[in-house]
C-alpha cells in the first residue's frame, strides 16, 4: 500500500487594511492548497478591535498582530518581516497566501519565490497585472452581488485606462477587446 502524500502546509498573511472582515471564503480557498499552520491579521489596534473585526478573527482563530496607528506601512513591514521570519522558523511550510492587493508585498512575494516558496495572492478586489504576475497564483474571491458589480467594474476601468488617447477618450470596442479577463456580462452589454 502506497503512503498517502502528505498534506501541504499554508502560512496565511492578512493585511486588514487592505481587505474586508469576512473571512469564511478565504479560509474555504486556503484548506483547498493544505492545512493552515499559521493566520495572522495585521492592522492598527483601533481597526482591530472594532467588534465586527473581532468577531471575525476569533471565528477563524487569527493571530492579531497590532501596528501603531499613524505609522505609515507599518502593519505592512510586520507582515513582511513575520513571514521572512517563518521562511526560517518553519521550513515546512511550503505555500504562503498573502491576503491584500498592496504593492508594499511585491518585493515579499519575490522573496518567498526565490526561496522556492508557492506564493498565492488574494484579494476582493481584481488585481493591476504587475501584483498578479508577482505571485505564483493571485485569486480575486468575489461575494455575489456588489463585489460581481464591482470586480467588472473594475475590469472594464483598467481596459479603459489602457486605451484612451491624450485626451481621455477611448473607443468602446477597443476597451471590450482589451479586458484582460473574460468578462461575460460586460461581453454581453457589447
Amino acid at each position: 500500500m502506497t503512503p498517502l502524500p502528505a498534506k501541504e502546509l499554508v502560512a496565511l498573511f492578512i493585511d486588514a487594511e487592505n481587505t474586508k472582515p469576512d473571512f469564511e471564503q478565504l479560509f474555504t480557498f486556503c484548506h483547498s492548497y493544505g492545512e493552515i499552520r499559521i493566520a495572522r491579521i495585521y492592522g492598527y489596534r483601533e481597526l482591530l478591535r472594532l467588534p465586527r473585526w473581532q468577531k471575525e478573527y476569533k471565528q477563524f482563530n487569527l493571530d492579531p498582530v497590532y501596528a501603531e496607528k499613524g505609522r505609515k506601512n507599518s502593519a505592512d513591514m510586520l507582515m513582511a518581516l513575520d513571514a521572512v521570519e517563518c521562511l526560517y522558523l518553519y521550513p515546512e511550510i511550503n505555500t504562503y497566501v498573502i491576503a491584500s492587493m498592496d504593492y508594499d508585498f511585491l518585493p515579499l512575494a519575490h522573496r518567498l519565490r526565490k526561496h522556492q516558496k508557492k506564493t498565492i495572492g488574494v484579494s476582493t478586489r481584481y488585481p493591476p497585472a504587475m501584483m498578479r504576475s508577482s505571485f505564483h497564483e493571485y485569486h480575486t474571491l468575489l461575494r455575489p452581488e456588489w463585489d460581481v458589480f464591482e470586480f467588472c467594474a473594475q475590469q472594464f476601468y483598467l481596459a479603459y485606462l489602457n486605451c484612451q488617447t491624450d485626451n481621455g477618450w477611448a473607443l468602446a470596442d477597443e476597451v471590450f477587446f482589451s479586458l484582460a479577463e473574460p468578462v461575460p456580462f460586460l461581453r454581453r452589454l457589447h
